[in-house]
């Protein structure tokens, strides 16, 4: 029996200079099983936030837990259960609260059983899109890394039309960071499946950066 590992990429690393004021985010994550649809008990879930401050859950017989809100955008989330494997299937909600001081975003993530006839072995590609909040203009000579699974990492930089392109990543345990002179992240992450077939799974990522303007 195996371990499954997911991790989740959720938002760019690396803050520079200066920093918006942050709304604190609280998550919600929901594991349950890719072939039944039934919520995974015990699975152990792990969030890590851009201090490398771990907190670690067990989730509930309804397949949920909830961590304490925090003031971190950059986060990476694990999920693992003895005898399952990662699923493509991950859902990302955020919507604030009634009183727009916090954000609620809820994971909606499943797991296969290892005996299942659905677990293939993929290559994942993404298209990263990088832009300027403020004006849609797209950044270029963005730094964009990505670790991939346990298999280590990987970068590119974007061009002039904001786009760097990441072929080839061994795992759907992505967890990536962009770094951009004279910006900080904005929260805002938009991930589309393109396309797909047995051995290749295409994405598309946008993320959205703030420039840093001196008043």
């Amino acid at each position: 029996m195996g371990v499954a590992v997911l991790v989740l990429f959720l938002l760019p690393a690396c803050i520079q200079e200066a920093e918006p004021v942050r709304i604190p985010v609280q998550y919600t994550v929901l594991v349950r099983d890719g072939v039944s649809g039934k919520p995974l008990q015990g699975a152990l879930v792990e969030l890590t936030n851009e201090n490398q401050r771990l907190t670690a859950m067990k989730t509930s017989e309804t397949g949920r837990v909830t961590f304490p809100s925090m003031e971190s955008y950059v986060n990476q989330v694990i999920v693992s259960k003895e005898g399952y494997v990662p699923a493509d299937t991950v859902d990302v909600v955020t919507v604030a609260d009634s009183t727009m001081k916090l954000m609620l975003r809820t994971l909606n993530l499943a797991l296969l059983p290892e005996s299942s006839d659905v677990v293939v072995d993929q290559f994942y590609f993404y298209t990263v899109t990088v832009l300027n909040r403020a004006t849609l203009e797209p950044v270029s000579g963005a730094a964009v890394s990505v670790r991939s699974g346990s298999s280590g990492s990987f970068s590119a930089n974007t061009a002039s039309n904001g786009r760097a392109f990441l072929d080839s990543l061994p795992s759907r345990q992505n967890l990536f960071g962009i770094t951009a002179a004279g910006f900080v992240p904005f929260d805002t992450v938009h991930v589309a499946a393109t396309s797909s077939d047995e051995k290749d799974v295409f994405s598309t990522l946008q993320v959205m950066l703030d420039s840093l303007v001196s008043e």
